[in-house]
């Protein structure tokens, strides 16, 4: 079979106009298709006299020499200057070095795979990386980013094939196949190249940390360690913060999956809410029922010993107990003494805590999960709950024990907006946050 005879006829293609020039594209196309399915298997058995690369640098030049020619060939067959056959032997040629890149990438694989396996049991996976940067504090950045997420520094996946050629021919590049080329310059040690690349595939998803992880050592290795030096820091940053987030959350969360209820003056730790459901006590209790029931409001005492057992035996906690008793949590597992060890009314907090400067946010940009937020006159009550981020839109994320029932989960409402005191952080969080964000 020789696939000259299936393509278009070549006096067709030239007299063509240039408004047709899709049509001529689609053909081209076509044989193209068809071409790839052929010369996969005629290329392999030598049915070209072509020179072998011997080493894997050798064969990504042959393959990318035989690649421009194929591309200067398809314009080339589409103007009219060569016919189908010349075309076909292009084609051919790309797809043989192309076949030999493969094949001495892979068998290269292969290789550093059972050295891999080989090594001695003393050179485990605990040892230390090898060093990359001559800055030991970026070294130590790098050390510490592979420990928060071993997987950024993936080996990106070699793209090739039909699809590629298509997509390189009409210039629909894949994420996947930016990070391919970047990957082999790098393997090359063309690392201006491979920084070219990277910088690429950040411009379009620019907190990829696999992406800024092979940027900063392209660049670090270009000798550029002053524009690695932000990279690193960013996604160092990235990293720590989201741990942080995850560690803030394991201490929220088993309260919204619990849906502890809402019980003004509550101040049930976790446990103790638990056993009181489990021993079948009452649970939520609102403001009109305290009142009318348990204390006076004109003195804050119970208005009797029976009154005072009654309300300690419903289940539930308010919303400045929930903010006590999570930041009691987090000391406790860090050994601190918290600064409190009693119900502490939400209006009172702010004592406890130091205020977010404001920056014309709500809560200001610098606050971060764990950081507390009061509200007067909600509801002709003061309220206190926890900011636990934003979502992609920017909206602040709390964690409340809610009026409306329970501990909820949830961005915040617009109707609390009109009522926002401040942001505070409680005196010892930074500490916490800084020896629980670490990596494992």
């Amino acid at each position: 079979m020789y696939i000259e005879s299936f393509v278009i006829n070549k006096n067709e293609v030239v007299t063509m106009t240039k408004g047709m020039k899709n049509s001529v594209k689609l053909s081209v196309i076509a044989f193209l298709t068809v071409f790839f399915v052929y010369c996969s298997a005629y290329a392999e058995t030598g049915g070209l006299n072509l020179k072998a690369p011997s080493n894997l640098k050798e064969a990504y030049n042959m393959m990318q020499t035989a690649y421009k020619a194929c591309m200067q060939s398809v314009t080339d067959f589409n103007e009219g200057k060569i016919d189908g056959g010349e075309l076909d032997k292009k084609l051919q040629i790309y797809t043989y070095y192309k076949q030999q890149y493969e094949k001495i990438a892979k068998a290269g694989q292969s290789e550093a795979q059972a050295s891999e396996a080989s090594r001695p049991a003393q050179q485990s996976e605990t040892s230390a990386a090898p060093a990359v940067s001559a800055d030991p504090k970026l070294q130590k950045k790098l050390d510490a980013i592979l420990k928060y997420d071993p997987s950024v520094s993936a080996e990106p996946k070699i793209t090739g094939g039909v699809g590629k050629f298509f997509r390189n021919l009409f210039g629909t590049h894949t994420m996947a196949d930016i990070m391919s080329d970047g990957y082999v310059e790098f393997q090359k040690g063309n690392y201006a190249a491979a920084s070219a690349k990277f910088e690429q595939a950040r411009a379009k998803d620019p907190k990829n940390k696999n992406i800024l992880y092979y940027l900063s050592l392209s660049k670090i290795k270009e000798g550029k360690s002053a524009e690695a030096e932000p990279i690193i820091n960013s996604m160092h940053n990235q990293l720590k913060d989201e741990k942080w987030d995850s560690v803030f959350r394991s201490f929220t969360d088993p309260w919204v999956e619990a849906d502890v209820a809402f019980k003004i003056g509550g101040f049930d730790s976790l446990d103790q809410y638990k056993q009181k459901i489990a021993a079948g006590n009452r649970k939520e209790l609102h403001g009109d029922e305290y009142y009318e029931k348990y204390v006076n409001p004109r003195t804050y005492q119970y208005y009797s010993e029976s009154a005072r057992k009654e309300f300690e035996s419903i289940a539930g906690i308010d919303c400045g107990g929930f903010v006590q008793r999570v930041y009691m949590d987090m000391c406790k597992k860090n050994g601190i003494t918290p600064p409190f060890s009693y119900k502490v009314p939400g209006r009172q907090l702010q004592n406890y805590g130091i205020q977010l400067k404001d920056d014309g946010m709500i809560p200001p940009m610098t606050a971060k999960p764990g950081d507390f937020i009061l509200l007067k006159e909600h509801d002709g009550w003061g309220h206190a709950f926890y900011f636990a981020g934003r979502d992609k839109d920017g909206t602040p994320l709390i964690v409340e024990a809610s009026g409306e029932g329970k501990v909820l989960a949830r961005p915040m409402p617009d109707r609390y907006y009109q009522w926002y005191q401040g942001t505070y952080k409680f005196k010892d969080m930074d500490k916490i946050r800084e020896k629980m964000s670490q990596p494992n």
